[in-house]
């Protein structure tokens, strides 16, 4: 197992801070998306992810008008606003300390979106929430963006948010995942990573045609009725495939069966092997050492 460098997350001891509130929020497009609708910005989505990827200025200049937008009325302009908004308040009134961490795609325009909503949230936490709302670096999914390598950035997205739910909960606090912003995959993404074993946040969605925030609870998944399943996800992993018939008769039908309907494995020619994100996923989950085996 690798040893994961955790040097860019918060050190709450050293500050003093030993609970508070965590916020994972995914960041769509919904700014540019909703500015385009507005007449605030005359290019379409992929013509502008052309524009800003040889236009240094125009991002600059897009930023500071995005950000005005946002300044404007932040609930109609930003959908990961309207969701977050009013658990960060509640939790100032609350006396919380709290964190902020931006999770966006690797194109142009995730960068730009997250760049606004930084800009924002970190002039929020300065004029209105006494300075205990820490709006941590943008954090940047390798590939999401990726048409050719999606399933890696979904791997990556789930990576990180298992890593920063992780961390906090060992520090005492509360975490929340806002995963209104991005697409349904990453939303799925969202859900699964705070239901692992060592995770458990609860999510927060704002259904897209109610306007309606939904809050989901978080129902930490467990394989420990399973324990064969990992046994033969491991196996799989480390052989590249193996022949179907060897795999009931080592693991059980049942075990087999469930893997091919949860979409973890595959069958092809008689021989079993991991579905290609499911190959991924596992490997992610593998990284964080005994990830499966925590209470």
């Amino acid at each position: 197992m690798f040893e994961e460098d955790l040097s860019w997350l918060p050190s709450l001891k050293l500050c003093g801070i030993m609970a508070g509130w965590a916020h994972v929020i995914l960041v769509g497009a919904s700014i540019v998306t909703n500015a385009f609708k507005d007449g605030l910005i005359e290019l379409s989505t992929p013509r502008l992810e052309e524009e800003l990827s040889r236009d240094d200025a125009l991002r600059e200049r897009l930023e500071r008008i995005l950000l005005e937008y946002v300044e404007h009325d932040c609930r109609r302009a930003s959908a990961e606003l309207n969701t977050c908004i009013d658990l960060i308040m509640e939790g100032h009134v609350g006396g919380r300390q709290q964190w902020c961490y931006l999770l966006s795609s690797d194109t142009n325009i995730g960068r730009l979106c997250n760049n606004v909503l930084a800009a924002y949230l970190r002039e929020l936490s300065r004029e209105r929430l006494d300075g205990r709302l820490a709006v941590l670096d943008p954090v940047i999914i390798q590939f999401l963006g990726d048409p050719e390598r999606f399933n890696d950035g979904l791997a990556n997205l789930f990576e990180k948010i298992v890593e920063i739910i992780s961390y906090h909960r060992k520090q005492g606090d509360s975490v929340f995942v806002h995963a209104t912003g991005g697409f349904k995959p990453e939303t799925a993404i969202a859900v699964l990573a705070a239901n692992m074993p060592t995770t458990g946040a609860p999510i927060f969605y704002i259904h897209e045609h109610f306007n309606r925030l939904i809050r989901i609870p978080a129902m930490p998944i467990t394989f420990r009725k399973w324990k064969r399943f990992p046994e033969l996800l491991d196996h799989l992993m480390e052989v590249g495939r193996m022949s179907k018939e060897a795999c009931i008769q080592t693991y059980g039908r049942r075990i087999v069966d469930e893997g091919m309907r949860l979409g973890w494995i595959e069958e092809e020619g008689g021989f079993l092997r991991l579905t290609a994100f499911g190959e991924l996923l596992w490997r992610k989950m593998m990284s964080r050492g005994g990830l499966l085996d925590s209470p």
